[in-house]
């Protein structure tokens, strides 16, 4: 069998084991592969150089439902988010519902549906209701463009 990069693994990996969550350890800091990456299905991004406290917080992040992405690599999506020319105007923090704005900030700290609504006393269906209007409000396709959000308004 021919050597796959992760990159080509990571579908597959997904189609056989669809609970697998997906850390991707790389070099690579680019937007390009950070973006392909991601939509292959990683659940996280952390870069090499990264203390092993960090890695560790990755895979309990991930472990729990969350997402987990290196600061470095936060840093490149946000740049991204910020200046993407065609995207529409953000929503503004006051926008958004008190209760939105905790949903947010509990889905960016990397917290489970299941996690956020016992934290909110909430059911985990008025959560997945709650990320399915942020991203709607947000234009946001995924949990990182939800993070992305969440720090650009300061609710981090």
């Amino acid at each position: 069998m021919p050597e796959m990069n992760g990159l080509e693994a990571t579908p597959l990996i997904r189609e056989k084991f669809p609970e697998t969550k997906i850390i991707a350890l790389t070099v690579h800091d680019n937007k390009e592969y950070i973006f392909k990456i991601l939509r292959a299905g990683a659940h996280g991004y952390v870069l090499k150089d990264t203390s092993p406290e960090e890695l560790v917080r990755a895979i309990e992040s991930v472990a729990r439902g969350g997402a987990f992405f290196s600061p470095a690599v936060s840093n490149v999506l946000l740049q991204d988010f910020v200046r993407a020319p065609n995207s529409p105007e953000p929503v503004q923090e006051n926008q958004l519902s008190g209760r939105e704005q905790e949903v947010l900030r509990s889905l960016a700290l990397g917290k489970t549906t299941k996690e956020v609504a016992a934290e909110l006393n909430l059911s985990a269906r008025t959560v997945e209701t709650y990320r399915v209007r942020l991203k709607r409000k947000l234009n946001a396709r995924n949990v990182a463009e939800l993070l992305n959000h969440a720090r650009k308004q300061q609710l981090l």
